[in-house]
């Protein structure tokens, strides 16, 4: 047997710099049947400070939404299974998104189709095919 010294059980801390501070980027929801209109904005949101996630199966909108909880919501009206109204409607009566803006995307741009938009609680209505300055403005005004 031989004598040991006792070894410095106090951890040594090598200070770490602080972390960067990471610029708050905005999540945008786009939730349509066409892979093409996810697509276009998804090119339209990510060069733009943005994060985008484009949901193409209305099935599973809401649990995907409570777990990313985005700050913008675009949301097609006709799909299949289920339509956007049924959607925006259900997306309403979760707490938390009582004041996410939803933003209905439709061909169908009639008033009956804006009154009832407006009715299930969307924020605003866009008509397609999508255009640029009006998809940005909408992203301005609500992020």
């Amino acid at each position: 047997m031989t004598e040991v010294e006792d070894i410095d059980s106090t951890p040594s801390v090598t200070p770490q710099p602080a972390p960067k501070p990471v610029a708050y980027r905005p999540l945008v929801v786009g939730i349509d049947d066409s892979f093409t209109v996810l697509e276009e904005m998804r090119s339209l949101f990510t060069p733009n400070q943005y994060r985008f996630l484009g949901i193409s199966d209305a099935t599973h909108v809401l649990l995907t939404l409570l777990e990313v909880k985005p700050g913008l919501i675009f949301l097609d009206l006709v799909m299949p299974i289920v339509n956007g109204y049924e959607i925006c409607a259900q997306i309403r009566r979760i707490p938390h998104f009582e004041n996410t803006p939803i933003t209905i995307l439709t061909s169908q741009d009639t008033l009956v189709d804006r009154l009832r938009a407006k009715m299930v609680g969307a924020t605003d209505f866009l008509s397609k095919p999508l255009v640029v300055k009006q998809v940005n403005e909408i992203a301005q005004k609500y992020l």
